[in-house]
């Protein structure tokens, strides 16, 4: 028990070593792994590497924290972010500030009510995540008889640029030839159908389609 405090600063040291490191490999594995491994990446490895660290800390916050703090800290200061920003960065970075909060006000209130810390701590997460569920500008819970809350609009400039060059980038890479179109916009009901009826009638291998035949 002496050690634990020991080996998860050791813990921690790697888990930002690999983060940092790999920041860029890990978000692209994570969201489209099918781009990763086209672009040269190996997504399953770094899914088992992330697997595996995030392994290593829950078990070497187990003799400070126990199960149900590490289960907490792990899902719902995460959560509480995901309703407060859309960008990755910034949402690692709220839920590292949420998760300190809530450890040294759960650890105050614990100490002036002399009840368990661990489960205060939890219960100040919960609550936080409460409070962004209820009052968050993007995804808030919608209130009765009042008006719904939009999505947001797709920034334009050059945010949006990225975003269209990016869609393009999957679009070549995956040699679906699929095209990028913007938030709201619908395809026609009859262009898959075409494309699909237009794929049937090319010959295959010098032999046209059993369908192309008959018409």
């Amino acid at each position: 028990m002496a050690h634990a405090p020991l080996t998860l600063a050791v813990v921690l040291a790697i888990d930002l070593a690999v983060v940092l490191a790999l920041w860029k490999e890990l978000k692209l594995a994570t969201f489209d792994p099918g781009l990763a491994a086209a672009l040269g990446f190996a997504p399953g490895l770094l899914f088992h590497l992330l697997l595996g660290l995030t392994s290593a800390t829950a078990v070497a916050s187990f003799d400070i924290g126990g199960v149900v703090l590490f289960g907490a800290f792990a899902i719902v200061p995460p959560a509480t972010a995901y309703l407060l920003t859309d960008r990755l960065g910034r949402m690692v970075g709220l839920a590292v500030a949420l998760s300190l909060v809530a450890s040294v006000l759960g650890h105050a209130l614990a100490v002036a009510w002399d009840v368990p810390i661990g489960g205060i701590m939890a219960c100040v997460s919960g609550a936080g995540f409460a409070l962004a569920l209820v009052f968050a500008p993007r995804r808030r819970l919608p209130h009765p008889g009042g008006p719904s809350v939009e999505p947001s609009q797709p920034t334009r400039g050059r945010r949006g640029e990225h975003r269209a060059g990016a869609a393009r980038v999957f679009a070549l890479v995956r040699g679906d030839g699929a095209r990028h179109y913007p938030r709201g916009a619908r395809r026609r009901p009859g262009a898959a159908r075409g494309g699909a009826e237009a794929r049937a009638t090319l010959p295959r291998d010098g032999v046209t389609s059993a369908a192309a035949a008959r018409g």
